[in-house]
């Protein structure tokens, strides 16, 4: 097969995932290119995995309103989910996806209700990416409400599952990056600056080389 041939058998298997598919790979990423495949899987013409036109008009329009102030509106949600009334996979996609919406669109002050019925969705769909996502989520919640530990422990879990992942899809690199430092600070936090070092000396790879120095110097300095 030639390179051409390749390539146009990769792009057939990308159009064949309908948008439940990508909407869900970017809430594992939290990746601005996932985000454009998942624009471009109800933008394209035709939309991606046999979807009807409406159905693609009805989640762009949710998209953008999504991407804008605020959650999105309880219309746009209820447009997609008229289209979706006898597909299990694709509602459980967008009820992920709304969870996401308002805990993104509230950072300093969303509940758990939205982090655990995300935990639930994705446990439910079996996506890891996801559950990660959401234990993200979790660790936020946790440090907010000043349990360090449970903070630790989430970033930990959800570190796991991204190593798991990423050779797979490199999308997920920039949730190891956050997750990394998560960790490191977190471990430092508690008092364990030890501890910290030996994380960073076991993940230091995984961040930017200054950002990597800057958290060694700053850990050296409270030892």
């Amino acid at each position: 097969m030639s390179v051409s041939d390749t390539a146009s058998a990769l792009e057939r298997d990308r159009t064949s995932k309908p948008w439940a598919f990508w909407m869900l790979r970017y809430i594992a990423t939290d990746d601005t290119e996932a985000m454009n495949d998942l624009i471009w899987s109800v933008g394209g013409s035709p939309p991606y995995g046999g979807v009807s036109y409406e159905e693609a008009e009805a989640v762009y329009e949710l998209i953008e309103d999504f991407r804008g102030p605020g959650e999105a509106s309880d219309e746009r949600y209820r447009r997609v989910e008229s289209y979706i009334k006898n597909d299990a996979e694709r509602q459980q996609a967008l009820a992920a996806f709304r969870c996401c919406d308002e805990i993104t669109s509230s950072p300093g002050s969303f509940t758990c209700k939205p982090v655990d019925r995300g935990l639930t969705l994705a446990r439910e769909t079996g996506h890891r990416g996801v559950e990660a996502a959401f234990l993200c989520y979790q660790s936020d919640y946790q440090l907010r409400k000043g349990d360090l530990k449970g903070a630790r422990d989430s970033t930990k879990e959800a570190l796991d599952r991204y190593l798991a992942l990423v050779d797979a899809d490199p999308a997920y690199a920039n949730r190891i990056r956050q997750n990394s430092q998560n960790l490191i600070s977190f471990t430092a936090m508690a008092g364990d600056v030890p501890g910290a070092l030996k994380l960073l000396q076991g993940l230091g790879e995984l961040l930017p080389p200054e950002d990597a120095d800057q958290l060694r110097q700053a850990l050296q300095a409270r030892l």
